[in-house]
């Protein structure tokens, strides 16, 4: 079988490329039931009602009820989804997945079922990944048994268990291999095809993980720098006039995935939403989460937890990122390494050194770069050291968003080349032992035996005991007593963050089950970015679901209260009955064993919406700035009238013009989702991305105006 990416897009032969495609698929599924073993035994069971695996089983649900309605060809109306209104563009807070939930929807419009479509979705990432780098590995390798090593390699090891199945998003890695197999082959040679499939792959891993595209605009230059350098040193201008004009599917491309991409950096602009190098260097690793196991390893847990009380007695934390190699893994690709490096078995890769020069630098960087912005030793919190991430991060926009892009994961990138590298191990190990004679049995034997070891050193010891609570309750023909919620606007209590000594809502997820079941619009959710006025106003709900909360709610624009008794103690329960039973009992429509529904038009409460900016009183501006530069500005604003302001979506930012010292500068003014009567709230909103939180503030006293547009 010599079958490699290329291949299988152009070979003649239908049958042996089908037969090959069967034997790999069978491959890859009986290693992922092997390897994730506890998980795949609950396929249709394992769920949760908190956290991110809910969150990404909602993401997929909302992406394919998108593709089905037609929600997702109307870029806004797609971006404002069902959960935390009505904060506008909530899609932007986390991953939207919108490849991978191709994948998904037709499982689950099969079953119906999601739970069950989740959890096999999520195994069959793991097979798909496998598939993808087995076919490129073998591209250049040529040797099946070597590429199913290194496939194996690839899909399976320790940081992709340790993110399962909790970072879904993360599972959905392979498009990574293509993208940088076609990157090879169109800048080594352009041509129209092989630009195609570049910025083909380029788009689809751009619109299955926005971590991974970010991650890849960042090494794509290093991985490519060998061929430019040779270009530019033979002064062959012509190569470079073929890259843009054979790169012209980039144009026919692209735009699809601008369509997905544009709001982030709309969002992000108009939250003034930025990552500090303070959070940078919390997802950093350190060297000691390159030489420590997973807790949960089946064989490494021992040593994990040796490491764990060593460095817990000594007052330093447990580095919480596991990128750990694993032990066979790591001798293939010394082996392969040593080969490459002396040139003494032919044919294991390309006879041009370039690809081992691009294949090596990308290891090197993605290794580098996953240390973060400065070098914290073997397991320190802090360091002064600067790292190269340091100045791509400070000097390019390309890290601005809504979220950290915590650097470990760029471990991701290096099990490309480092599964290369494991493969032609192999080849050298099966070639010298051909040349020994050895019968083809034992060498069968000494392959499965190096696939079950990569199995085995990959099995974990976590639980996957976790139910819904909430999808089990709206099993059968139960969801139907709730139709009547579907596309209405609800609140959801009790609230379940922040808990003590936590700022955590994760609980919260609970109830994008619910969603995922009636199809509701929620005040409630749970996400990668969690704004701050709507934690302040959940926490307030939190704390007392009285009069004033209904009211508040209404102004909102909410229509139901749903109150859970089954997520209550009976003890809260009770007191919560008590202090507001007879409030609640004027709008009851629903009373069942486990829940309330309260609709708040029954109360018929009397209020005024205020008009901005006629009520409101701007008390002072206060402009900050750090080296030297305006960065970002403060107002108090006060309501001087008995009414209320909600946030409706399209009126959450207002653009504002500032000038000072004669420079224009242009920021965003943010609402908080509801200001009370005669409440006086402070803004914030910002010129430029705040990167470094360690920065000195320094306060502008320069003169300051607002522009007459939007006085």
């Amino acid at each position: 079988m010599k079958f490699s990416a290329v291949d299988f897009f152009q070979s003649a032969n239908l049958k042996s490329r089908l037969i090959e495609f069967v034997f790999v698929s069978l491959v890859g599924c009986i290693m992922t039931v092997l390897v994730i073993w506890p998980s795949a035994s609950k396929v249709g069971v394992y769920y949760q009602d908190a956290g991110n695996y809910p969150l990404n089983g909602w993401i997929l649900w909302y992406d394919q009820m998108a593709v089905k309605t037609g929600r997702i060809f109307h870029q806004k109306k797609y971006f404002n989804t069902t959960q935390m209104y009505p904060l506008p563009d909530t899609l932007c807070y986390s991953e939207n997945m919108f490849f991978p939930s191709l994948l998904f929807s037709p499982i689950y419009w099969i079953t119906h079922d999601l739970i069950f479509s989740v959890d096999f979705f999520s195994l069959l990432t793991f097979v798909l990944s496998f598939l993808s780098a087995y076919y490129c590995i073998n591209y250049f390798v040529k040797d099946w048994r070597a590429s199913l090593v290194g496939a194996a390699v690839y899909a399976f090891n320790p940081i992709t268990l340790s993110s399962f199945p909790s970072y879904l998003q993360l599972m959905n890695r392979y498009f990574l291999p293509p993208l940088f197999l076609f990157a090879y082959r169109y800048f080594k040679e352009p041509n129209w095809k092989d630009g195609f499939y570049f910025w083909f792959f380029f788009v689809l891993n751009g619109l299955s993980v926005i971590y991974f595209e970010v991650f890849t605009v960042v090494l794509l230059p290093f991985f490519l720098l060998p061929f430019l350098i040779q270009r530019v040193l033979r002064k062959d201008w012509v190569y470079f006039w073929k890259i843009v004009k054979y790169g012209g599917a980039g144009l026919l491309l692209l735009p699809f995935l601008f369509y997905f991409y544009l709001p982030y950096l709309r969002f992000s602009r108009e939250e003034g939403i930025v990552r500090t190098l303070g959070w940078e260097r919390h997802y950093s690793a350190r060297l000691m989460s390159w030489v420590c196991p997973s807790s949960h390893s089946l064989i490494y847990s021992s040593i994990s937890r040796k490491i764990d009380r060593i460095w817990t007695s000594s007052g330093l934390p447990h580095s919480p990122h596991v990128l750990f190699l694993n032990i066979f893994p790591v001798i293939l690709c010394l082996i392969g390494f040593y080969a490459l490096l002396l040139r003494k078995q032919k044919g294991l890769l390309p006879s041009n050194p370039i690809l081992f020069q691009c294949m090596l630098i990308l290891l090197a960087a993605s290794a580098l770069l996953s240390f973060g912005p400065f070098f914290l030793g073997w397991n320190n919190s802090f360091g002064s050291i600067k790292l190269p991430f340091y100045y791509l991060y400070v000097l390019t926009p390309v890290f601005n968003g809504i979220r950290e892009p915590e650097p470990s994961r760029f471990q991701y990138f290096f099990y490309i080349p480092f599964s290369l590298f494991a493969a032609v191990g192999i080849c050298f190990i099966l070639q010298t032992l051909k040349t020994s004679r050895i019968r083809s049995f034992l060498i069968s034997i000494f392959l499965l035996f190096i696939l079950f070891s990569v199995v085995i050193e990959n099995c974990n010891i976590k639980k996957y005991h976790g139910r819904s609570l909430i999808l089990d309750y709206l099993s059968g023909g139960k969801k139907k007593q709730f139709a009547f919620l579907k596309k209405q606007i609800t609140f959801h209590y009790p609230v379940f963050g922040p808990q003590v000594n936590s700022y955590s809502f994760d609980q919260e997820a609970a109830y994008l089950n619910w969603d995922a079941a009636t199809g509701e619009k929620m005040v409630n959710g749970y996400s990668g970015y969690l704004p701050t006025d709507w934690v302040r106003l959940l926490s307030q709900f939190k704390r007392n679901l009285g009069r004033k909360s209904l009211k508040e709610l209404e102004i909102l624009g909410v229509q139901y209260v749903i109150i859970h008794k089954n997520l209550l103690s009976h003890a809260s329960f009770q007191k919560l009955w008590l202090k507001h039973g007879k409030l609640y009992e004027q709008a009851l429509v629903y009373h069942g064993q486990n829940t309330l529904i309260l609709k708040l038009k029954r109360y018929h409460f009397i209020y005024r919406l205020c008009h901005f900016p006629q009520d409101f009183l701007k008390e002072g501006i206060h402009v900050y700035g750090m080296n030297g530069q305006p960065s970002y500005y403060q107002m108090l604003l006060k309501n001087e009238h008995n009414c209320y302001l909600p946030s409706p979506f399209n009126k959450r930012y207002l653009p504002l013009n500032f000038t000072i010292g004669g420079e224009k500068y242009h920021s965003y003014l943010k609402f908080p989702l509801l200001i009370d009567p005669y409440q006086t709230v402070s803004l914030r909103g910002y010129f430029h991305p705040i990167k470094n939180d360690s920065a000195a503030i320094t306060k502008f006293t320069t003169s300051l105006q607002l522009s007459p547009s939007t006085q």
